[in-house]
């Protein structure tokens, strides 16, 4: 019998595991005025409040308040819902303001799986459109795309709720269901041919209606289970 499954690690690995940085969720986003205008307000420097996202980017981020053993700490939580991949940074200075007080300049570090933090700095403009267009350019480096100086610019909007299970389901269960498709229909090829290698008779998994309604229902299986952690990862829910 040729068993249809998917790798575990691999479903790990794409839907990106939340990052430990040893911090408690203590509150999202603290209530803040926002200027209905298109210019930021010099409390604006520390951080903004709402969510930021790109449909077309499929892209989304937003500062978190966080508890650490050296007190409450602001971070940011970086979702590409296409890769998918999620990422946390941490600031490492309140953010400059240019002469106009329409565009923000902010400057983080990236931490990995283990909460360590990069030793590159990234820097990254964000632009105020209106109360809540802004433009953001996007840049692909060796740890993944993120807010940039330079690259490609794309429109962002703000909003109060979280905008992740919008983009993770327009991008993100696309993105999972092809990747499981060809990973467990890689392992069931390896076991046919195995199989018949062994002298076995096996009914070709490429014409057999069980053995294709298992591939769907595991690809299915895993992909919404991949889905919802993607989510759960860039919402923080720790």
């Amino acid at each position: 019998m040729i068993k249809v499954k998917t790798n575990r690690r691999h479903l790990f690995l794409l839907a990106a595991a939340t990052l430990s940085l040893g911090f408690a969720g203590v509150a999202s986003h603290p209530t803040q005025a926002q200027a209905a205008s298109k210019t930021f307000s010099s409390s604006q420097i520390a951080g903004l409040t709402g969510y930021y996202s790109s449909t077309k980017a499929g892209y989304a981020f937003h500062w978190k308040y966080l508890q650490s053993s050296k007190g409450i700490q602001r971070v940011l939580i970086f979702g590409d819902f296409k890769k998918p991949t999620v990422m946390v940074a941490v600031p490492t200075k309140l953010a400059s303001q240019s002469k106009d007080k329409r565009t923000l300049k902010f400057t983080v570090k990236t931490a990995n799986s283990k909460g360590q933090l990069s030793k590159k700095n990234y820097s990254f403009y964000i632009k105020k459109q209106s109360a809540t267009q802004y433009t953001v350019k996007l840049k692909s480096y060796s740890t993944g795309k993120l807010p940039s100086t330079s690259g490609t610019s794309y429109r962002f909007t703000r909003t109060s709720g979280s905008p992740a299970t919008k983009l993770a389901n327009e991008w993100t269960r696309d993105a999972l269901t092809k990747a499981y498709t060809k990973q467990v229909n890689a392992n069931v090829e390896k076991q046919y041919q195995e199989a018949l290698a062994a002298g076995k008779k096996v009914a070709d998994p490429k014409t057999d209606a069980t053995t294709q309604e298992k591939i769907r229902s595991t690809v299915s299986d895993a992909t919404n289970k991949g889905v919802k952690q993607v989510i759960k990862n860039f919402n923080y829910n720790v």
